[in-house]
């Protein structure tokens, strides 16, 4: 009787694949595995979009805090604004990106470029990623609030002051976008 060994390797072999350049890309639903040293070479692409052209890419980060400190200043509906446009602005990026896969120029417009191609979707993305935020933050501030209270019961308003420091912290931390929340690559779905 022979059993087949559930926690046997897969007996495919490795094979190598080559990244086609961004304009032989078309978005396919269907996943495709590659080598886990692909991640590696992503990075160093990346990097090497950024060689190109470093002084545009350092007034571009310059000015996207400063749109977004901007934005944050408005009382009320600052932080979500942000959350909202984040998206936009990335997706801006990504086609710059794009523009320099290609050999075109990379300008300081291409931070304000999701503003005119594809925005409802990129808004509705950041929308996704609001609406995310807040499936994980109420759980966390009800934590951590009730962790506060329980603290002070049993150990006085020292204990609770050191717990909520170190919830904020928390919170705080969950707060900073993340890349499961922003679109990957400049093969975006949204920006074809």
């Amino acid at each position: 009787m022979s059993e087949s060994n559930p926690y046997q390797p897969p007996g495919a072999p490795a094979v190598t694949v080559a990244s086609p350049s961004a304009s032989e890309v078309s978005f396919s639903a269907a996943p495709r595995a590659v080598g886990a040293g692909r991640g590696w070479e992503w990075i160093a692409e990346g990097f090497n979009l950024f060689k190109k052209q470093p002084g545009v890419w350092i007034l571009v980060v310059i000015g996207f805090v400063v749109c977004t400190v901007l934005i944050a200043l408005i009382p009320v509906i600052g932080p979500v604004v942000n959350m909202l446009l984040l998206e936009v602005f990335v997706g801006g990026l990504m086609l710059g990106c794009r523009a320099l896969d290609r050999g075109e120029g990379f300008e300081i417009g291409h931070l304000f470029a999701g503003f005119k191609q594809s925005t409802g979707d990129l808004v509705v993305l950041g929308v996704l990623a609001l609406v995310g935020w807040f499936i994980v933050m109420i759980p966390a501030v009800a934590i951590v609030g009730f962790g506060a209270f329980m603290s002070m019961m049993m150990g006085g308003a020292d204990a609770a002051m050191n717990f909520g420091t170190m919830g904020m912290s928390v919170i705080m931390t969950m707060n900073q976008p993340t890349s499961a929340s922003t679109p990957s690559t400049t093969k975006s779905p949204v920006l074809c």
